[in-house]
Parts: C-alpha cells; sequence; structure tokens
C-alpha cells in the first residue's frame, strides 16, 4: 500500500469518529476567524490597506470571489462535513473541521481516499474550494501576526505570491469571477 493510500486509511479512520463543528474555527470561516491578537483576515487587510491599497483589494476580490463560491453549498458542507482534528499552526487549540481540509492538498490522498470512502457531490466539488481558502488560510496567519506586530514591514512578497496562485487556480478551475457593483438599484448616471 503506497504512501497515499495508507494516508487516505488513516483518514477513514479518523473521520469515522463523532466530533462537533465549530463553526468559529471551520476553514469554511477562514475570512472571519479570530486569530493572533485577535486580528481576522478582514481586519489585517484593513491595516494593510493604509500603506498598500492596491494589494489589499486583491486579497479581497479573492476572498469575495471564493465565499461566493462556496455560499451556495456551505449548508450542505456544515451539515454533512465529517470532522477532523486538523489543528490550527499555533497548536493552540483544536480545530474541528470537514474532511475536506485534509484532502484538499493532496490530489493522491483524495483520490485514494475517494475510492475507499466515496465522498459526496458536494464534496467532491467542493475540494478545490477548500483547498483555495487553505491557502487564504494560511496567508490570513501571516497577515494577522504581521498587523499584531505593528505596520512596519508588510508580507509583500508572500500576499503576491497567494494572490497569484489562488487567481491562477481559480481561474484553471473555472470559479466565477465576482460580478461589478454597479451601484444601487434605481441609480441614475451622471
Amino acid at each position: 500500500m503506497g504512501t497515499a493510500q495508507a494516508r487516505a486509511a488513516a483518514l477513514i479512520t479518523s473521520h469515522a469518529k463523532p466530533g462537533v463543528v465549530d463553526e468559529q474555527h471551520s476553514i469554511l470561516n477562514y475570512a472571519e476567524a479570530p486569530r493572533v491578537g485577535d486580528w481576522t483576515l478582514r481586519s489585517a487587510l484593513v491595516r494593510l490597506a493604509q500603506p498598500h491599497p492596491l494589494r489589499s483589494e486583491a486579497v479581497l476580490r479573492l476572498v469575495r470571489r471564493l465565499d461566493a463560491s462556496i455560499k451556495p453549498i456551505i449548508r450542505s458542507l456544515q451539515q454533512h462535513g465529517v470532522t477532523s482534528g486538523r489543528s490550527i499552526p499555533d497548536g493552540e487549540q483544536d480545530i474541528i473541521d470537514v474532511r475536506l481540509v485534509d484532502l484538499a492538498d493532496d490530489p493522491d490522498v483524495l483520490a485514494a481516499y475517494h475510492q475507499r470512502s466515496p465522498l459526496d457531490d458536494v464534496e467532491l466539488a467542493a475540494v478545490h474550494l477548500v483547498g483555495l481558502a487553505l491557502e487564504l488560510d494560511r496567508l490570513a496567519d501571516t497577515l494577522a501576526a504581521w498587523a499584531d506586530a505593528g505596520p512596519e514591514n508588510p508580507p509583500l512578497d508572500e500576499i503576491d505570491r497567494t494572490c497569484a496562485s489562488v487567481l491562477r487556480q481559480m481561474n484553471e478551475q473555472g470559479v466565477p469571477e465576482e460580478p461589478q457593483w454597479s451601484g444601487p438599484r434605481g441609480a441614475r448616471g451622471v
């Protein structure tokens, strides 16, 4: 049995255990989850917008685009998600989440898992979206740490790398673009 098959078997066993979904720490709440110093991704983006408004806007557009794609299936994921024991990177608390978190980063493990314990259609469709949320979640950790330390030396290279990676994947996967806002309904153009 290869490593992907072994990891898939271990995850199937882990996911069979009951758990409680903590929505505050769910990957599906990546933009609003409190982090270092109670900074969230969105609040850190406000701080970033002061010296770097275009970068802040670029991240926020990706967040909105991803959230718009997750929104139609979020209730189904929350109701039918199987929990896992993923830990928050700082190790201070456990995070309970849908099994997709464990499957989103490795396509070989996903394939082996799905072969032995098939995912339902909603979960299968959401694997790539959760993978994108994980990338933005990692950026959120970095931005929260930066915001908590003060406004000097923002992690611009990591912001640029993450934005480029997430945008490329969204385009490859056909994640719909965020519709352009045309102003309030009934407003007349000048």
